[in-house]
């Protein structure tokens, strides 16, 4: 059986060389596993994918080290390598260039030092409940309020849905195994738009493991959380 100390420790080392790599990567050190560029950090040409295969699932998993370390930390265990764990989940999650993780961040730090409060502990259930609603609820809110209102980034998500959609019409190219890593979304694949065309994921977990690898793929993916 692992013991929780184990489980602290292993999330600190992620923590530690996934931020490693990525600064090497940055330094063009070693190559990114999948190009992925955005514009908006200067020190990048391509976001850094750390130990995993693409910028996003690099920036979710520092939330993952980040929330266990904040929750040793707040038991005052091994102080010094969480909190290095800590600068290094975060600093990882900003040079991924990805902005959803820093709101898990900001949930679950506020969840991890204030779950003692007793307003907190009275009322568990009804917030586990109300925070992941949130999270379903906004897009469709922001897709009904963008066309009500005529606001084009609101009613397409950012441009998400043109995405989902150039994905979904065209998915008999990606039967059964997908077109692979650095195949999946070439220049101009969904758009001939400047931005558009340099986008390397259909901004979907689960429509980029379709396209890279699949319907076989997808089932993997699937049976993760199952």
């Amino acid at each position: 059986q692992v013991d929780l100390k184990t489980i602290n420790l292993v999330s600190i080392t992620i923590a530690i060389l996934n931020f490693t790599l990525v600064a090497f990567q940055i330094a063009n050190i070693i190559p990114v596993a999948q190009d992925n560029i955005r514009e908006g950090l200067v020190l990048i040409s391509d976001r850094p994918t750390g130990l995993l295969f693409n910028a996003f699932a690099m920036s979710y998993a520092s939330v993952i080290t980040f929330a266990i370390s904040a929750y040793y930390l707040k038991k005052r265990n091994l102080i010094l390598l969480n909190t290095l764990a800590i600068i290094c989940s975060l600093a990882s999650i900003l040079l991924s260039a990805t902005r959803t993780p820093f709101i898990l961040v900001a949930i679950s730090g506020f969840l991890i030092y204030f779950q003692d409060q007793k307003l907190i502990q009275n009322n568990w259930k009804i917030i586990s409940l109300i925070i992941p609603s949130i999270f379903i609820a906004f897009p469709l809110i922001s897709i009904i309020l963008g066309n009500q209102i005529g606001n084009v980034n609101l009613a397409t998500l950012n441009g998400r849905t043109q995405l989902w959609s150039c994905v979904t019409s065209r998915w008999q190219e990606f039967m059964p195994f997908g077109v692979g890593v650095q195949a999946a979304f070439p220049n101009g694949f969904c758009s001939d738009d400047e931005w558009f065309s340099k986008l390397r994921h259909p901004e979907n977990m689960f429509l980029l493991n379709f396209v890279e690898s699949g319907f076989l793929g997808v089932i993997g993916l699937v049976s993760l959380f199952v």
